[in-house]
Order: structure tokens, then C-alpha cells, then sequence
């Protein structure tokens, strides 16, 4: 059995930040979680022409969706009850979220 005999400490400077670059944040959310019709998918600030990708929980592209502006309507009756991954993307941002389809 190996015992601990000494113990050494060293006195360094504290390392400090000198700045934090915070990135802009574009707010988004989808809507109602689970769902059964409709999903509603909101952002502020979007910046182009946005895709909404509709992935299932193997990987397997569902549905995509072209979105020009700020809120979206997506249906999602004819999805089969489970977890579906809902991927918005536009030029400068990618956002994943989990939805729960009943």
C-alpha cells in the first residue's frame, strides 16, 4: 500500500480575463412540445432564407421546408408518434431541437 508522504504547494499568479466576446444570440423556439398538428417554429433576427429539416430519431431526413421570414407553420399529422429532430438552418446559424410528436 502506497501512503502520500508530502505534500507540495505552489503559489502561482491567477489567471484573469481580459475580455469576453459574446456573440449576438438569435432567440428561437418551436412550439407546442409535444405536438399532435401543428408546430409552430419562431426566431428573431434571422438573417436569410432559413431550412427547416425534419430528422427522425435513426437520422433519417423526413421533411424539409424552405422559411422566409421569421415564423413558420409546420405540419406534422402525417409523422408517426415518436422523437423527431426539427434542424433549422440559415447562412450564418444552425439550431437542433427536439420535438415529441404524439
Amino acid at each position: 500500500m502506497m501512503r502520500l508522504k508530502k505534500i507540495t504547494t505552489v503559489n502561482e499568479a491567477p489567471c484573469t480575463t481580459t475580455s469576453i466576446n459574446e456573440e449576438e444570440s438569435v432567440y428561437a423556439n418551436i412550439y407546442p412540445n409535444p405536438a399532435s398538428d401543428n408546430v409552430l417554429v419562431e426566431w428573431s433576427e434571422w438573417r436569410s432564407t432559413s431550412t427547416l429539416q425534419v430528422v427522425n430519431a435513426t437520422g433519417a431526413l423526413v421533411s424539409q421546408h424552405i422559411i422566409i421570414g421569421n415564423a413558420a407553420t409546420i405540419p406534422v399529422t402525417q409523422l408517426s408518434s415518436g422523437l423527431y429532430y426539427f434542424v433549422l438552418r440559415s447562412d450564418e446559424e444552425v439550431r437542433t431541437f427536439k420535438i415529441v410528436k404524439r
